[in-house]
């Protein structure tokens, strides 16, 4: 649905990768052992030596185990079927939790006015905030029932106070920290019900504009954006096909067989997007795309990045069994082939075109690395094709998406857009030759979306024309590449001598996340071991060739996307309420902080 970036949407800032369940066990036992001994030094004339070892093992029994029971507890109300997975966000709720509670201890230990005591009203305030934040943790990231959610928030705080009530019997804790049990639990109560409403206080002010603009929620929306960070949750595709509209695309296909009549490769290109992020819309489609073909074919398939930008985003994954079918479809019906082919490469300005011609049908792609090559938008696309039809009897356009520099966007009519079309203008076709093909995957084993590989791996074709002219296509299920490290692979592979080379993207958005918003090739690999890898999935795809003959065809398909601009005016909506939301929801806050201390001083 969007199209992520650091830039343009603020709220990613707030999303960051936790540490094991493992880890955050033991953060937890090493802060609570420092919140003892800080709180030990603070309450009892004891030795140096006592302070650190009883305090630190009286902070652990006081502040971890309370919090390890209730992270335990909920893990299991909520998650019980994937509890390994899952239990590492209750556990870091839970450490944030218990140092809010040891610093009340801490902090209504000091007396700054001698006369007043502040204890109890700092550690109940404490625990009502405890229970604030595992309500927000539960409902607004975690996505769980609200109802549910209310009731579990409860949980930590009752067990601080359990704890409170049996180490001040057991004489650790001094007796005017806690008042009698039931005032403390009326008292949270009626703390945390002010929480809640300024919460839904906030809620309400930050709901009504994109209520009134799109007729969704904001909070939905965030609560979804969460789901599918944490657990890989497709809900937010209920509001994409809300927002989303019917158009047509057209899809390309070029399908090489042998002499055998055995298809030896098929080339895909569909004029959408592979967004927006993770596992939603269009972003698995390539890797998808190719296994299918692959399986269903007994071949090898190379899925290119059409002439499309984030409005061109399916809004369901769904989407891609019937976009399947249909190259499927493409590939088998097939009819009239040509055993000859020439190359086409131009220059304009920073834009580069590479591809080839037959039968008087061209496949062209774009590069303008070392310049920042990302998307190009729909309705340049469709110039672009245009204007390669009056050269051509049918075309398939593609972006390399190859070199990941900064954010800058061109459009139709400015001045790198007729940079492309000059390019167009000076694609001039080679000598038509009969031609061999070369194809060869590699899947990159080890490799995942974590280091910006996609499911489709790499994948290789090799031209080699009859007078000894060749070429070749390098396509990694990626989305963009580092330019270093695009220039240090071009380098590597300079000694196969072919006379066109260049590095491709599907530019999938599987490999990104809400934590992850860029994830370009190159950024987390080992270079040397792509190096390695690309080298040789090259050198098998020259040992697999053999003559060939080319079918082509496009069609048009019909298809439901976001829709030109929606993408923009969400994430400008939601930046707009999050601006806003960021002066008022502390302003009612401490409002409701206010209101709560007032009404435990009261009771």
């Amino acid at each position: 649905m969007l199209e992520l970036n650091n830039k343009d949407l603020k709220i990613t800032k707030l999303i960051f990768q936790l540490p094991s369940y493992k880890r955050i066990f033991v953060y937890l036992i090493i802060s609570s052992f420092v919140f003892g001994v800080a709180s030990s030094a603070l309450n009892n004339k004891t030795t140096l030596l006592e302070t650190f070892i009883f305090g630190g093992l009286e902070g652990i029994l006081f502040f971890a185990v309370p919090a390890v029971v209730a992270a335990l507890f909920t893990t299991t109300f909520f998650s019980r079927k994937k509890f390994r997975e899952k239990v590492k966000y209750f556990e870091f709720v839970s450490l944030v939790c218990a140092g809010i509670f040891a610093l009340s201890i801490i902090f209504g230990s000091i007396k700054l006015i001698p006369s007043i005591d502040a204890v109890q009203p700092i550690v109940l305030m404490a625990n009502a905030l405890i229970y604030f934040i595992w309500f927000g943790a539960l409902f607004v990231v975690l996505n769980f029932n609200k109802w549910k959610a209310v009731m579990a928030s409860a949980v930590h705080p009752l067990l601080n106070i359990a704890f409170m009530v049996i180490w001040s019997n057991f004489g650790v804790l001094e007796q005017s920290i806690l008042p009698e049990p039931v005032s403390a639990v009326i008292k949270l109560v009626a703390a945390s019900v002010a929480l809640l409403l300024a919460f839904w206080g906030i809620v309400y002010l930050i709901n009504a504009p994109a209520k009134k603009n799109f007729g969704i929620t904001v909070m939905h929306v965030i609560t979804l954006f969460f789901a599918q960070f944490i657990s890989g949750s497709k809900g937010l595709e209920e509001i994409m096909g809300s927002l989303g509209e019917n158009t047509r695309t057209v899809i390309g296909t070029v399908v090489f067989k042998n002499k055998k009549n055995k298809i030896k490769a098929v080339l895909m290109t569909p004029a959408i997007h592979y967004g927006p992020f993770g596992n939603l819309g269009g972003s698995e489609f390539p890797a998808y795309l190719m296994n299918k073909l692959d399986s269903e074919l007994n071949t090898i398939t190379i899925a290119f990045h059409g002439t499309a930008n984030h409005d061109f985003n399916p809004v369901s994954s769904y989407s891609k069994y019937e976009l399947g079918d249909k190259f499927l479809h493409e590939a088998r019906a097939q009819k009239n082939y040509s055993s000859r082919m020439g190359f086409l490469s131009a220059k304009s300005g920073r834009v580069r075109a590479m591809g080839f011609s037959t039968d008087g049908r061209a496949f062209i792609s774009f590069t303008r690395a070392p310049e920042n090559t990302e998307d190009i938008e729909v309705s340049a696309g469709i110039a672009l094709r245009n204007k390669a039809l009056n050269h051509f009897s049918d075309a398939i356009l593609a972006d390399m998406h190859n070199c990941r520099v900064n954010e800058t966007k061109w459009s139709t009519g400015s001045p790198e857009y007729f940079e492309y079309e000059d390019a167009i203008e000076k694609l001039k076709p080679s000598e038509s030759n009969s031609f061999k093909v070369g194809v060869a995957k590699n899947p990159l084993e080890g490799l995942g979306v974590s280091d910006g590989i996609g499911g489709g791996a790499l994948r290789v074709i090799v031209f080699e024309l009859k007078n000894g002219r060749s070429m070749c296509i390098a396509l990694f299920d990626a989305n963009n590449i580092v330019p270093k490290f695009r220039d240090y692979l071009l380098s590597q592979v300079k000694g196969f001598d072919f006379d066109y080379f260049e590095l491709y993207t599907t530019d999938t958005h599987t490999v990104n996340n809400l934590s992850n918003v860029h994830n370009p090739l190159g950024e987390k690999v080992d270079w040397e071991r792509i190096s390695t890898e690309l080298r040789k999935t090259i050198a098998n795809a020259l040992e697999d060739l053999e003559e060939c003959k080319a079918g082509f065809s496009t069609r048009q398909i019909g298809i439901q996307v976001m829709g030109a601009g929606k993408s923009e005016e969400l994430i400008s909506t939601i930046n707009a309420i999050f601006a806003i939301g960021k002066i008022i929801a502390p302003a009612l806050f401490a409002l409701a902080v206010l209101l709560a201390l007032a009404i435990m001083v009261m009771l």
